[in-house]
């Protein structure tokens, strides 16, 4: 996740990829609540992927970001 901290415009989230896979990517907070799905059962191909993080609604604190292929890896 870049930038690290996160300001209060966006961040931005880069997946890289050894393979080419169906990937999901969400975040999430404390309680295990989803937030935001920056991405579905997409296909990405092998190589560098970035997503941006919208970061305005979240109040300062810790977030986890959970990226899941479809073998559930």
């Amino acid at each position: 996740m870049t930038p690290n901290p996160v300001g209060s415009d966006n961040a931005n989230l880069l997946i890289i990829n050894d393979q080419a896979d169906y990937s999901s990517a969400a975040v999430y907070d404390l309680n295990g609540r989803q937030l935001y799905a920056l991405c579905s059962e997409r296909w990405l191909e092998k190589g560098v992927h970035q997503f941006p993080v919208p970061t305005s609604d979240l109040k300062p604190g810790t977030y986890f970001i959970r990226l899941e292929n479809a073998l559930g890896n």
